[in-house]
């Protein structure tokens, strides 16, 4: 009887230490996620932000006659737009926001044709929103070439258990999950 007991309180110890441990990792996951989250709002905020301005901006030379317009106001404006842009990560900013952009660039641009001082600014601003976006293909590309390096690690991950092999393939899963994180990807995890 008393060799059972310290059985049971060998065995009620060792779940405890386990349980402990999974709980303490969910813990951490879910630090992790709402980090993830927190840096997706800022970058959302901030192409919202800069949404705002390029309308606000077409909104202007539609209300106003171009020939009374001052070209200082037109300038700050472009030249905010411009430091915004710079702002955005390139690695994190989606490229349909970029093309979203080029658009209403294009939309601004038709519209101060007569302008020739304004259209070099413009064409400032052109050029760094088409190198943000080149970075950010650039940048999804590598990750491409990462991702199916790590599939293929995981395809090839070995123990000398499955539970070595699945540790392996989670730590693999793990660097994969920073390198997405790192790009703003949006990752979904299934917990079942």
């Amino acid at each position: 009887m008393n060799k059972k007991m310290k059985m049971f309180i060998i065995c009620a110890v060792f779940a405890l230490i386990i349980s402990c441990k999974n709980y303490a990792t969910s813990k951490d996951l879910e630090g992790v996620v709402q980090d993830l989250e927190s840096s997706e709002q800022n970058v959302k905020k901030t192409e919202q932000e800069i949404k705002k301005q390029v309308e606000g901006f077409l909104e202007i030379l539609e209300t106003k006659d171009l020939n009374k317009l001052d070209t200082k106001e037109i300038e700050k404006r472009i030249q905010e737009l411009k430091e915004k842009i710079e702002k955005l990560e390139a690695k994190k900013t989606s490229l349909k926001t970029y093309s979203e952009y080029e658009e209403k660039l294009k939309q601004i641009k038709e519209k101060l044709k007569d302008k020739k001082e304004l259209e070099d600014k413009l064409k400032g601003l052109e050029d760094s929103l088409k190198k943000k976006k080149e970075d950010r293909k650039k940048a999804l590309e590598d990750a491409k070439k990462k991702f199916e390096e790590f599939k293929g690690q995981v395809g090839s991950a070995t123990g000398v258990t499955t539970g070595h092999r699945a540790g392996n393939q989670g730590s693999i899963g793990a660097q994969a999950w920073q390198c997405a994180k790192c790009l703003g990807l949006g990752v979904s995890y299934s917990s079942s």
